[in-house]
């Protein structure tokens, strides 16, 4: 039940966090655009999370430093792939000005702000309700 309520939060949180892209990227879609956002920014986390499960030893006594270190570069590759989808997709880019997300200011804020929610959500994690701990490799462990 934990599992389900962990993906349940992720893709809820990873949602409203696309919808908002949209909105400063001044991107249309609405919540069908942002729920699918939303999906595509879960699976990734999936996949790469799978993946670091099988790269990274997880029974290791620097497991809070480990956590960090891996995730924030690999979340912010994923939350600027994600980035480069509510650019690309739909209606034209919006006219360049120096506060527009994609100039890059307002983009980074946003990508840095995936990565924060990220962290935060896994703070329902099952590892993290039934343990106390955080996981490498998602709830793997």
């Amino acid at each position: 039940m934990n599992i389900l309520l962990y993906a349940i939060v992720k893709f809820i949180a990873y949602s409203g966090w696309s919808a908002f892209g949209l909105r400063l990227a001044g991107q249309p879609g609405g919540l069908a655009r942002a729920a699918w956002l939303g999906m595509v920014r879960w699976l990734i986390g999936l996949i790469v999370g799978t993946l670091i499960f099988f790269v990274v030893p997880a029974q290791r006594s620097d497991v809070y430093a480990l956590y960090f270190v891996i995730y924030v570069p690999v979340r912010f590759v994923e939350w600027y792939i994600l980035s480069r989808l509510v650019l690309e997709r739909g209606a034209p880019w919006p006219s360049p000005d120096e506060a527009g997300f994609e100039s890059g200011a307002r983009r980074l804020q946003w990508i840095l702000g995936g990565i924060v929610l990220s962290f935060l959500t896994d703070m329902v994690s099952p590892d993290m309700i039934e343990d106390g701990r955080f996981c490498i490799g998602r709830c793997l462990c």
